[in-house]
């Protein structure tokens, strides 16, 4: 899609984590979880007081972050800064939510049967990297006001967590 997994508008999503119940969320949230009307500039996170809400009810869902490791869901160039990927995880694993990365595979390209694929070798490294810079423990340097937008496929106004 045009808004990159590692843009700023998808830092709402680590936002909503945070801002969950004991790594839970639900449907009642404020604001809106769609702000798809909204125009990509300002950016919405950085506006003064911006904060999600939930109010609990009896039906929670874990709260959980899937990014694409590249470009595209399963294919492309790696996009992440290894830091800024770093600090996402641990913002988001540190609220108790969940965080799934959806990688490349190398090896076997629509076999069946017995076909065996591996994570492709970069991508593997790079998730490496990540988990070998946690915890994080110093001040974050990837928030609203600073993510690593520089995807060639630049942003959109479709924002949701």
């Amino acid at each position: 899609g045009a808004n990159p997994s590692d843009g700023c508008y998808n830092y709402g999503m680590v936002l909503s984590v945070e801002s969950s119940i004991d790594g839970y969320v639900y449907a009642d949230v404020s604001p809106s979880n769609d702000l798809s009307d909204e125009l990509t500039t300002p950016n919405p996170y950085i506006r003064p007081g911006f904060k999600i809400q939930y109010k609990r009810d009896p039906y929670p869902s874990l709260a959980h972050v899937h990014f694409p490791a590249q470009e595209l869901w399963y294919s492309g160039d790696l996009i992440w800064n290894n830091r800024q990927a770093a600090e996402w995880v641990h913002r988001v694993i540190s609220a108790k939510g969940a965080f799934t990365w959806s990688v490349s595979r190398s090896g076997c390209n629509g076999c069946t049967g017995k076909g065996v694929s591996t994570v492709n070798p970069p991508v593997m490294e790079f998730i490496k990297k990540v988990y070998a810079l946690l915890p994080i423990i110093d001040k974050y340097q990837f928030n609203a006001h600073n993510c690593d937008c520089r995807s060639k496929y630049g942003t959109t106004g479709n924002l949701f967590w």
